[in-house]
């Protein structure tokens, strides 16, 4: 224990040596995984106008994400694309503007405060069929991925998710994401998803919160 935690330090030390162009990215808030601007990306990458996408590491933040697209803009200029390119890319460049610029030198990282950056309303109706293992009183659902663990009820859910996050500085970054779940069973349910508050330091981000990864 006490050889990993020596390790840690010394990795940390290095990377806080990095030359400045490595370790200039700014805190920035993560993306959800059930995101659209994730499957853009992968379209994007798939048609090799991205080279340096983190394939397998998610949540991006939205300064990693906006560096993914700048690129891939940057690479459509010099290459022949399908149609499909110029429409994504319009749609992640209107998405992540503000982080867009802080990339091309168009606006300096500042501080900022966006109380409710999404708010997302949804429906869910969860019906599965019984469960055929003996002396067993359960239901069988097919599986849903990227729900946060929420246990939906029986039937009929209602959900409401809003999102919103800060910045101080370039160094220090908070966000929260409340999720009320309403059905008629259990009634409603309030709780906090993917809230955090995190430090950038060089190339090292160091954050403390609930937070969904894959």
């Amino acid at each position: 224990m006490v050889i990993s935690f020596r390790f840690t330090l010394l990795v940390l030390g290095l990377l806080l040596l990095l030359p400045p162009h490595i370790s200039a990215a700014p805190a920035s808030s993560l993306i959800p995984l059930n995101s659209w601007v994730y499957p853009a990306l992968d379209k994007l990458a798939g048609l090799g106008l991205i080279e340096s996408a983190l394939q397998g590491t998610r949540p991006y933040s939205r300064h990693e994400a906006a560096r993914q697209v700048h690129e891939a803009a940057m690479s459509a200029e010099t290459e022949a694309t399908p149609a499909v390119v110029p429409e994504l890319l319009k749609r992640l460049e209107s998405e992540l503007s503000d982080a867009l610029a802080e990339i091309r030198g168009e606006a300096h990282p500042a501080s900022y405060l966006k109380p409710l950056r999404r708010l997302e309303l949804a429906y869910l109706h969860r019906e599965g069929e019984a469960n055929s293992y003996p002396r067993t009183n359960a239901s069988q659902f097919s599986l849903n991925t990227n729900n946060d663990g929420i246990d939906y009820a029986q039937k009929s859910n209602g959900e409401v998710r809003l999102a919103g996050d800060a910045r101080l500085g370039r160094f220090l970054q908070l966000e929260w994401q409340p999720v009320l779940v309403t059905s008629a069973d259990d009634g409603a349910d309030l709780r906090w998803l993917n809230t955090r508050a995190a430090v950038q330091i060089g190339a090292v981000e160091i954050s403390a919160g609930r937070q969904s990864l894959w």
